[in-house]
């Protein structure tokens, strides 16, 4: 019970020494004080909002499991080569050279024979 009694004491005297240096504070510093006192007042009695703050780890997490599931997604599901770009290029420089045209004629058979080992 004693404790109790010294620690309201001991609030009190607090007090009666942070309102004895308020006292001899300046104006324009009591001014200000007053103005941030209002402004943490006003913050603290608005309303929070609708989403509460998350901590720190649970972003970090959600941005991890985001980060592999796309990881996952490409590894598992890489994007099909289509190839056409390259030989529509390949076929243009053929062109260009200025080769005979039997040699255009069986691109095709040449194209085949790349693919075919030891060809």
């Amino acid at each position: 019970m004693t404790d109790k009694r010294d620690d309201q004491e001991f609030v009190k005297d607090i007090v009666r020494t942070l309102d004895a240096s308020a006292d001899r504070m300046e104006l324009r510093t009591q001014a200000r004080v007053l103005q941030i006192r209002r402004h943490a007042l006003e913050a603290a009695s608005a309303k929070p909002s609708q989403f509460p703050l998350l901590p720190r780890w649970v972003k970090i997490g959600a941005v991890a499991a985001a980060m592999t599931v796309v990881a996952l997604v490409i590894v598992r599901y890489p994007a099909p080569f289509s190839g056409g770009q390259q030989s529509k290029i390949e076929e243009l420089e053929i062109v260009a050279t200025g080769e005979p045209v039997d040699f255009i004629e069986e691109l095709e058979f040449y194209k085949w024979l790349e693919k075919v080992p030891n060809g």
